[in-house]
């Protein structure tokens, strides 16, 4: 048995509607690139015996626009079924194509660092912070791969990073229940949370902090002014950060004197 098609976002390719008037309207070019040389040579016959083929055409071809935009008005985009699934998993097998991991379900979804967010019920994506109207997915894919790379050569302080961290890490630290005494590490989103109230970055995303800490694991030795950072692995509240072989769930982060052999 042929398993049926997928059902798709939309009933038909909507480019296929505007065939017809695309000829339609290549046609009425023709006709008027002719009426304006009979006007220019002053061929007044010619122009008068060419107008009422003009306005055929013409016709015809409002015709056609208000035939599309009845349809176009008519239909609206499913937000959920197997059309939305299928869509979904065309986007996933075209990120997949170029080499990129998407993940999340409908309608959020991340290519790390770059978060995508689909409203079709707006008709409308976001790709980090812009917004666009175009929901064919291969386009969708072009331009989460050109936001990915235009963040992947955006240029990057590991020690500005580190200091920032390493500052939060001891108000942190200084601020803990005195119970906890001992306790050496502080928690990946405690730091962010500061960092989002310090700086007043309400658009810092955890997705934009695990992106900093990537890089800079990427970049750096992890010491700062004598000290060690070290990350510390944990699924409770942690923080997804891709790796050359994966990715760590990170969750916490200790600092501490550098030792010194010797």
């Amino acid at each position: 048995m042929i398993d049926p098609a997928p059902e798709p976002l939309l009933p038909e390719p909507i480019d296929e509607g505007l065939k017809g008037l695309a000829s339609r309207l290549k046609a009425l070019a023709r006709q008027l690139g002719s009426a304006r040389g009979e006007a220019l040579t002053w061929d007044l016959r010619g122009l008068r015996q060419r107008l009422p083929d003009l306005l055929d055409d013409l016709t015809a071809t409002v015709g056609l626009v208000q035939e599309f935009s009845s349809r176009l008005s008519a239909f609206e985009t499913p937000e959920f079924g197997p059309a939305v699934e299928n869509y979904a998993s065309l986007l996933r097998s075209e990120a997949g194509r170029l080499g990129m991991e998407l993940t999340g379900e409908y309608p959020e979804f991340q290519a790390f660092p770059v978060e995508l967010h689909l409203n079709l019920a707006q008709e409308q994506v976001r790709i980090g912070k812009r917004s666009a109207g175009t929901l064919e997915p291969r386009t969708i894919v072009a331009r989460l791969q050109k936001e990915k790379s235009r963040l992947d050569r955006s240029s990057f302080n590991a020690q500005r990073f580190m200091k920032t961290l390493v500052s939060s890490y001891d108000l942190l630290i200084r601020g803990q229940d005195p119970q906890r005494k001992g306790t050496s590490s502080v928690r990946l989103v405690a730091i962010h949370d500061l960092l989002t109230l310090r700086t007043g970055k309400g658009d810092y995303s955890r997705q934009a902090f695990a992106f900093d800490i990537y890089r800079l694991r990427r970049t750096s030795d992890l010491i700062y002014d004598g000290r060690q950072l070290q990350f510390e692995h944990g699924r409770t509240q942690g923080i997804d950060v891709p790796t050359g072989r994966g990715t760590d769930a990170l969750n916490a982060l200790r600092v501490f004197p550098v030792q010194h052999d010797g």
